[in-house]
Formats: structure tokens, C-alpha cells, sequence
């Protein structure tokens, strides 16, 4: 028994709204990957360039979520993520993913917590 009425009907066969939704998956998917691999170059970004005040607090706010399952990590994945934030960081700057305020680097002469709270 089908449907009769064409509002409830859909103009498009089943076939169609399978592939929609598989390729919301998939875009879903890769955004939320895209995302939480962005912590790398925005930290890259401020190790070089301090943001003022404002926009510093929009960037803190919109990564507190990465940074708060980053900074719980087991010390093996904080390493590794230590590591990805250090490649772009420059000369003599040491990175810790580990302290629970947030991402802290610091060089001689300076410490920097990044997205603390």
C-alpha cells in the first residue's frame, strides 16, 4: 500500500536520500576531523603572533572543547600531540599539552598558557 497523497510523496526514489545521507556522513565526518586537526596551525599562529584580547578570547572559546580533551589525554597521545603543536613552533620554545589550564609553551624569558581558563 503506497502513499496517495503527492505532499507526503516523496519526488525523490529511496535510492537518493541513501546517498544524500551517506554523503552527509562523510561530510560530517571530514569536519569534524578538519577541526579538531585545526588546533595544530592556530597554535602554530599564536606561538608567532599574540592576538589582542578580543579575538583571543573567540579563538580560547571555540577550541576550549580540543583543548579540554587534549589536556586529559593518557601521556603517551600528549606526547605525540606535543609534538604536532612543536613543529611549527619556533626555536627554543617548549610545548606541554599536560597542564590543566591548557596549552602552555614557554621559552627562556617567557611562559605562555594558550586557551586557558
Amino acid at each position: 500500500m503506497g502513499v496517495t497523497d503527492p505532499v507526503l510523496r516523496s519526488s525523490y526514489p529511496p535510492d537518493v536520500w541513501r546517498r544524500r545521507g551517506r554523503y552527509g556522513l562523510i561530510g560530517f565526518f571530514t569536519l569534524t576531523v578538519m577541526y579538531w586537526l585545526s588546533i595544530f596551525p592556530v597554535c602554530w599562529f599564536y606561538m608567532r603572533y599574540h592576538l589582542p584580547p578580543p579575538y583571543d578570547r573567540l579563538v580560547a572559546v571555540s577550541y576550549q572543547p580540543v583543548i579540554e580533551v587534549m589536556v586529559r589525554l593518557p601521556r603517551p597521545l600528549r606526547d605525540v600531540v606535543d609534538w604536532g603543536i612543536g613543529l611549527g613552533a619556533p626555536y627554543g620554545v617548549t610545548v606541554d599539552v599536560g597542564d590543566p589550564t591548557g596549552i602552555r609553551w614557554s621559552k627562556p624569558g617567557y611562559n605562555v598558557t594558550f586557551l586557558g581558563w
